[in-house]
């Protein structure tokens, strides 16, 4: 703790100087030694003289400046607070002994700490020892000076200040000769003493340079010493280095599977195994040789050119053995150090297989050219990217792009495809095969456009290429321009229609006049007065039955036809299927056995549409088991791919087979079974296949056949399904809503007018009937502004040269949002038939219809709630 003091106390000193450090030490030791003694000694005077307080006054002073001079020394004033600490006690000490009122000889004492203070002067000075005489001078000076006032004064007699100013004389003149020699000595002894301590600490520098020098050349001689045994280790490793790289050289060189030699010159002088193997040679035989007798005369050179300009990339040549036959090689030389020389290591390697096989594809590749350049379809091959590969001379001719032009072009910019006409999008080929790793075949109907602009037909397939090991590493698409076929098969299309519409209209014909006949006969017998009610009666239900008959016949016509668009709702196929059946197979002797799937899905079909199928094929089946028989129908769920042999939408599926024991149906008719009026019974109209397939297709399905004579036949359908439930409906008692009803019936033909009003009359109703929708209109109208509007209006569909229902109804919503109406028409084809509500009609009536079926639509609608 002392000495971080001293360090504080000193900080703004030298500390090189020592003379300077030491007397700054000795009068910070004065000044802390003077504040106590002048408060000691104040206490004191304060306690003797307590009259006396003018001494006091000097000590204050003092004590006070000690503090000053404290600061100021720790400044670094030194000079200045020695001197005036010094100056400073010896006035005061001359004013005490001036002021004092007490005994003379007591004040007079006090002359000989004046000459204690003076001892300190060669402390106080540091250069010029003569300031000491100096401030003895002024003090003896000062001394006499007090001495004369007293004598003056009458404290003193003049022998008595003689006498003291004599002592006090040789006293002041005493101890100054000491101070100035002690100053002197003390100078001297210091600068004496720095000079040899600045010399020692020379010497101990030259001493510490010239051990940094030996500590820098014994490190030096160290790191020499490390890299000596660095470099002996890295030499003894690399020597072990060499013995392993030679031993791994020498078992690689006997167990390369290849021919090994080692040559100085074009000599061989080292070899393995497997050079003695290749050639035919011995060990001793090779060693010795010139190397260019292993290669065959006329590649010599060549291999001797490489062997001059150092090569060092694998080549081929043709090498030569003992026996004179020559092969394919591969050579492989390299410069290497061998036995402290440079030589060249050279592998020999037989590749005779890989040439032969390489000989072999380029055959292949060749054939392969010629085939593709002779065959009649355009060929084209890409990579997995799409770019073009490979295109045949066909597919030049097609496309308009030379082999040069199209190898490295991307597939699509050659190959531009287009369905018939330009309308809508045309997958690519390529992309398909690739993703499904299977062979595709384009849809129908497709146009490839030519360089020139010219649009052909074709037909097309694409298949993956795949490597050794089943990886796609590429598309081969084969098309052929099938323009002409196109157009023939059109004209032979157009033929065989006109065969089929002649064939068609004869079995209308034929069918038409035998029911006209037993209507017309029916109503003649009817006629005449001399047939009783019940015999008339007869005749009327057989005329009825008659028209029933020509009605299922035109339906079936129009179903056959473009029209008969079907209505779809979501309905359980089964019961469809079954109702279907027991109705068809009624008081038949054939046995029916159904196989339905527990979770079987709803179709979305047209319910009366497919009924009329099952029906068909239950009736074909039942006709073809005159003896009767078992009748298999099974339904299952089927989900088709995006690629399915059907060519249908991928999505949920009904299937459902029906098999007969049946005799079966040829196999040359069984292209033709669809084919309108064409039928194997002698009894038969030929239309029943004919409406299966038309509804079917309709529906987005798909109908099927197999058969063999003597086994039975099976028909298959695909039906669109869904998963949904059923909606429940709300079974009410609609006749019991009805009572009455004003109705507005439109229709062209004054007959079907005259005939529908005495229907809704009979049922109750007030009717009123119109021509065309704007007899329509202008009746609804004013029934609305004389507040008795209809209760129904029922519409035809179409009115030659005037408006019809379709355009009528729009008009009526206008007037009354929510009127009730429903279409009716003899026409199915119409899309306002299958999709009535979409167009604002409650319910739908086909033509012609009897009177309980009109009773029926009218009930219900009149019986809806807005």
């Amino acid at each position: 703790m002392m000495s971080s003091l001293s360090e504080r106390l000193l900080v703004h000193y030298d500390k090189n100087n020592y003379i300077i450090i030491q007397k700054v030490k000795v009068i910070y030791g004065v000044c802390f030694a003077l504040l106590f003694v002048t408060i000691i000694y104040f206490f004191y005077l304060l306690y003797e003289y307590p009259e006396n307080t003018a001494i006091l006054i000097p000590l204050v002073f003092m004590h006070l400046l000690m503090y000053l001079f404290i600061y100021l020394l720790y400044r670094g004033h030194f000079s200045f607070v020695a001197h005036f600490v010094l100056i400073s006690i010896l006035t005061g000490i001359w004013m005490a002994i001036f002021l004092d009122k007490g005994e003379v000889l007591s004040r007079m004492d006090s002359v000989l700490l004046v000459m204690g203070i003076l001892a300190l002067s060669p402390l106080v000075i540091v250069r010029r020892g003569k300031v000491i005489i100096l401030y003895y001078g002024v003090n003896v000076l000062v001394l006499y000076v007090i001495v004369f006032s007293m004598m003056k004064q009458g404290q003193l007699l003049p022998a008595e200040s003689v006498e003291f100013l004599l002592d006090a004389t040789i006293g002041f003149l005493f101890s100054g000769i000491v101070s100035f020699h002690v100053h002197k000595i003390s100078i001297n002894a210091l600068e004496r003493y720095i000079e040899n301590a600045n010399e020692i600490m020379r010497q101990k520098n030259e001493m510490e340079q010239v051990n940094e020098q030996l500590q820098a050349s014994m490190e030096e001689l160290e790191a020499t010493n490390e890299a000596f045994e660095r470099q002996n280790q890295e030499l003894l490793e690399a020597q072990h280095e060499l013995k392993d790289s030679e031993y791994r050289f020498k078992v690689l060189h006997e167990a390369s599977s290849g021919g090994i030699g080692i040559h100085d010159k074009g000599m061989l002088i080292d070899c393995n195994q497997g050079l003695c193997d290749l050639t035919g040679y011995t060990y001793d035989e090779l060693i010795g040789m010139n190397g260019l007798l292993l290669i065959a005369e006329d590649f010599r050179d060549m291999v001797m050119k490489n062997i001059m300009s150092g090569y060092e990339e694998s080549y081929d040549a043709m090498g030569v053995r003992k026996d004179g036959t020559r092969y394919y090689l591969e050579i492989l030389g390299k410069q290497i150090p061998y036995h402290g020389a440079v030589v060249r290591v050279t592998e020999f390697r037989d590749i005779t297989a890989r040439k032969e096989a390489e000989i072999a594809l380029q055959k292949e590749k060749e054939q392969l050219a010629v085939t593709l350049r002779s065959i009649g379809d355009g060929v084209i091959t890409t990579d997995l990217d799409g770019r073009v590969a490979l295109i045949n001379g066909v597919a030049e001719v097609l496309t308009g792009f030379s082999q040069e032009e199209a190898v490295g072009t991307h597939f699509i910019e050659i190959f531009r495809i287009q369905p018939r006409g330009g309308a809508g999008l045309t997958i690519n080929p390529v992309e398909l095969v690739i993703k499904s790793g299977n062979t595709v075949n384009l849809e129908r109907d497709i146009e490839l456009i030519g360089r020139d602009g010219i649009a052909r037909i074709i037909e097309d397939s694409a298949a993956p290429i795949k490597n050794i090991d089943g990886e796609i590493i590429g598309v081969v698409l084969v098309f052929r321009d099938v323009t002409r076929r196109d157009f023939i098969e059109k004209e032979l299309n157009k033929m065989q229609q006109l065969e089929s519409l002649g064939v068609l209209a004869g079995g209308i014909a034929h069918d038409f006049n035998n029911i006209l006949s037993s209507i017309l006969g029916n109503v003649s017998l009817a006629k005449l007065e001399t047939m009783t009610q019940e015999e008339r009666m007869q005749c009327i239900n057989d005329a009825e039955k008659a028209a029933i008959q020509a009605r299922h016949l035109t339906s079936q016509l129009l179903t056959f036809s473009r029209g008969g668009v079907p209505v779809r709702e979501t309905a359980e196929i089964k019961d469809i299927i079954t109702d279907s059946v027991i109705f068809s197979l009624s008081g038949s002797n054939v046995k029916c056995q159904y196989e339905f799937s527990d979770d079987l899905w709803h179709g979305v079909v047209d319910k009366a549409q497919i009924s009329q199928v099952i029906q068909n094929l239950v009736i074909n089946a039942k006709q073809s088991m005159p003896g009767g028989g078992l009748l298999q129908i099974r339904a299952e769920n089927v989900s088709l791919p995006e690629q399915n042999e059907f060519h249908l939408y991928a999505g949920d599926y009904l299937k459902i087979s029906i098999r007969d024991q049946g005799g079966g149906i040829p196999r040359d008719l069984q292209a033709r079974i669809f084919d309108p009026y064409f039928s194997t019974k002698k009894k038969g109209h030929g239309l029943g296949l004919s409406v299966v397939y038309s509804v079917i297709t309709k529906h987005d399905g798909y109908v099927t056949v197999d058969s063999e004579p003597g086994k039975g036949t099976m028909f298959t359908i695909y039906l669109p399904a869904t998963k949904d439930r059923l909606a429940e409906k709300k079974q009410e008692d609609e006749a019991a809503c009805f009572q009455s009803g004003k109705i507005l019936f439109m229709d062209d033909e004054e007959g079907v007018r005259r005939v529908a009003e005495k229907m809704l009359r009979s049922l109750g109703c007030e009717v009123k009937t119109a021509a065309d929708g704007g007899e329509v209109l202008r009746e609804y109208s004013e029934a609305m502004k004389n507040m008795v509007p209809y209760d129904l209006v029922i519409m035809d569909v179409t009115v030659p040269g005037g408006m019809g229902g379709k355009e009528a109804i729009g008009k009526l919503k206008e007037i009354n949002p929510h009127v009730k109406a429903i279409v009716s028409s003899g026409y199915s084809n119409d899309p306002v038939m299958a999709e009535y509500r979409k167009y604002g009609f409650r319910a739908v009536i086909v033509k012609p219809y009897r009177l309980d079926e009109l009773s029926k639509e009218v009930i219900a609608v009149l019986s809806e709630k807005f």
